[in-house]
């Protein structure tokens, strides 16, 4: 690797911000930058001719295969600072309520280029009727699972499609307190196991409550799950109910990049959508 490349993977790591937490600072905005797919990431990426290599380990096999302008993607935010139709009820004959991070709300792509519309192109085939509602950025599995029951009771989905966020953020109180009570030398240490063990009592939670939820309200569930380091041993360990399906995304899945060069692009969220649309 040149010194020039190598400056460049750090650049991209560096540019990994929070976009998850700040939805509400996009309420009924559109924009053509955000995020990952910040315009400071386009001219890096277009000074190299768009030759680069996924940013993720996921996509890191994939080189890009596009070349982008500025206006290209466009964001286009709803009164709750989400991407995609209002969080309202509808009275289509199938109706899909997404959840997820990066990959759901579709970072570096156009809403029509996400697996979201690709499942709902495909759901039209086979209903009079579709409709669906993407709670995306979402932060953390915590306010997945906090959200849930009160928008099915809202908005009466027919399944959930989950793409999995991270269990907690690096950023959040558990560092804070950590550093605050621990040495420096200490802390790693205490905040991976802290982590780890979060991880572990959570996952084998979170799936027991998802069996409730299939079974309370006769409703599917499919949860996928990506192979980022933070999923990856953490497969559910308890028997799941007919209706609760962990679908799990192997990097090969993903083909393609989209315009901020770390997700996957639009070829890939095709196929991630017709694998979904054979589940449901």
């Amino acid at each position: 690797m040149t010194e020039e490349f190598i400056n460049f993977k750090n650049f991209q790591r560096s540019q990994v911000r929070h976009w998850f937490d700040f939805p509400s600072e996009h309420k009924n905005k559109t924009v053509h930058f955000y995020a990952s797919d910040n315009e400071e990431t386009f001219d890096k990426n277009a000074s190299m001719d768009w030759k680069v290599q996924g940013g993720e380990t996921p996509t890191s096999h994939i080189t890009q295969d596009r070349t982008y302008t500025k206006d290209q993607i466009t964001y286009k935010f709803n009164s709750e600072g989400f991407r995609g139709p209002e969080i309202k009820p509808s009275d289509a004959e199938y109706k899909v309520l997404h959840y997820g991070g990066s990959f759901s709300f579709g970072s570096g792509l156009n809403e029509d280029e996400i697996y979201i519309h690709h499942l709902d192109q495909l759901l039209k085939q086979k209903y009079s009727s579709t409709h669906y509602w993407n709670i995306s950025p979402a932060n953390t599995m915590f306010e997945v699972v906090t959200m849930i029951e009160e928008h099915i009771a809202q908005l009466e989905p027919n399944a959930i499609v989950i793409s999995a966020p991270r269990f907690i953020q690096p950023s959040d109180f558990m560092t804070k307190a950590i550093k605050k009570t621990s040495t420096d030398k200490e802390i790693p240490k205490v905040f991976l196991d802290v982590k780890m063990q979060t991880k572990l009592h959570f996952r084998d939670i979170m799936f027991r409550y998802f069996n409730l939820i299939c079974s309370q309200y006769n409703i599917k569930i499919i949860m996928q799950m990506h192979q980022y380091k933070m999923w990856i041993g953490f497969e559910p360990k308890i028997e799941l109910h007919k209706n609760l399906i962990n679908m799990k995304i192997e990097n090969s899945d993903f083909i393609d990049l989209a315009r901020d060069c770390r997700h996957p692009g639009t070829r890939s969220h095709k196929k991630i959508a017709q694998e979904i649309f054979k589940l449901l």
